[in-house]
């Protein structure tokens, strides 16, 4: 298979994910109370993210051509998707959504996507406030606030 049709793959893919994610958030909505206001959210935020994975693909496609072919490469890109993997994590945990998915996106769109430092920034601040607004105002959802006290969230 060649190079640019794995690109393509690996795109769709993601957008599958996405829509998938997205009809169980929707399914979800048909539970009673608040048994679906969970599932809704993990839907949510797999979509999210899958949409992030197939922006961050396309633009990475663009940037840089063809992925690594070394094998050390390769394993160091899969140790720095765990380490990014573990440190969102941990920025959820500590920072709370809103503050840990602005970060941990700005980092994603920095470190996989190959954007600059402010348009990584912006991309963490758009999908942050998309959290914030989709989730906490119009969902009603308590957004987990984070275990630092931070005064200025």
């Amino acid at each position: 298979m060649s190079d640019r049709l794995q690109r393509y793959e690996a795109i769709l893919a993601a957008l599958a994910l996405a829509a998938v994610a997205a009809l169980f958030a929707y399914a979800a909505g048909g539970l009673r109370g608040d048994a679906g206001r969970f599932p809704q959210l993990v839907g949510g935020i797999t979509a999210a993210l899958a949409l992030a994975e197939a922006l961050a693909r396309a633009l990475a496609a663009r940037a840089y051509g063809a992925p690594p072919r070394s094998p050390r490469a390769v394993r160091w890109r899969a140790a720095l998707l765990l380490a990014w993997f573990a440190g969102t994590l941990a920025g959820l945990y500590l920072l709370g959504v809103v503050a840990g998915t602005a970060l941990c996106a700005a980092v994603y769109f920095r470190l996989f996507a190959g954007l600059r430092l402010l348009p990584a920034l912006a991309g963490g601040a758009t999908l942050a406030a998309f959290f914030y607004l989709g989730f906490g105002l119009m969902a009603g959802f308590r957004l987990h606030p984070g275990t630092l006290p931070l005064p200025w969230l």
